[in-house]
């Protein structure tokens, strides 16, 4: 976790690419920004809301963190809100609403805001 003043745009549809693996892969991350940049890169990805996740909503933090987290001791406080936050979002939102249809996925791409705060951003191009 990294402070909202440098987190990027759209954290939690990034940290939903973590649970949108196919059944049987693991998640994979990709990278979305390049020291040189001022532009911050989310390619699309499918996700869908699973009925397990209900289950994990409805865990304690302490049950939470033993169930999804590989090292549970030293997790940052905001672990289980965000692990929350993305599984509601994938239940709220349809992938086509935010990366189109099937045949025609959009890359998002964020600007750096230079007249605004540091953590503001503006789309670009869908």
């Amino acid at each position: 976790s990294v402070g909202e003043a440098v987190a990027g745009p759209a954290v939690i549809l990034r940290n939903c690419r973590l649970w949108s693996a196919p059944i049987g892969q693991s998640p994979r991350l990709c990278s979305i920004h390049t020291p040189l940049s001022n532009h911050i890169v989310v390619y699309p990805f499918d996700f869908e809301w699973n009925e397990d996740f209900m289950y994990l909503c409805s865990l304690t933090n302490e049950e939470l963190l033993e169930e999804t987290s590989t090292s549970p001791d030293v997790e940052e406080d905001d672990y289980c809100d965000q692990v929350r936050a993305s599984l509601v979002f994938m239940k709220e939102h349809d992938v086509e609403d935010i990366f189109g249809p099937a045949n025609g996925r959009k890359i998002l791409l964020y600007k750096r805001s230079t007249r605004q705060g540091p953590n503001e951003w503006t789309i670009m191009s869908c």
